[in-house]
């Protein structure tokens, strides 16, 4: 038998507003239309089970050092993270935490909040296989 990825959630859409994420996964990759893109399952302060994209220079960089000090383990790990501005290139910032019950610097409050259109709607859903996933097109400027 073949290995079998961890089952890949709505993709997780990274702004501005710092959010509390623990990891569920270890990495692993998905095909998108642009190819084989890293990513990692995480659950949100909210509860929500979602995919960061971790190609991103910004956001790699941050969450290797990270990892490192976990002993090279994604699993359990809590951090926060949110972006430096709005703009689709703007920097990722990651904070460790201790836990899933640190509430680490900032507004705990972020950590509820989901972006919504003007339908209602959820804007963290995972892209249509034609769209470039955030991190992904990161890549295409560098940091």
């Amino acid at each position: 038998m073949g290995y079998t990825p961890p089952e890949r959630h709505d993709a997780l859409k990274v702004t501005p507003d710092k959010i509390k994420l623990t990891f569920t996964s270890e990495p692993f990759v998905v095909y998108t239309f642009r190819g084989y893109a890293p990513v990692v399952n995480v659950k949100t302060g909210a509860g929500e089970q979602r995919t960061l994209y971790i190609s991103s220079k910004s956001v790699s960089d941050q969450l290797h050092n990270v990892v490192l000090k976990n002993n090279d383990e994604w699993k359990d790990l809590t951090v926060r993270i949110w972006k430096e501005s709005a703009d689709r290139f703007a920097k990722y910032l990651v904070e460790e935490l201790d836990g899933p019950d640190d509430e680490g610097a900032g507004d705990g409050d972020a950590d509820e909040k989901e972006e919504k259109d003007e339908s209602g709607a959820g804007t963290s859903d995972m892209p249509p296989e034609d769209a470039v996933p955030e991190a992904a097109a990161d890549d295409e400027k560098e940091d």
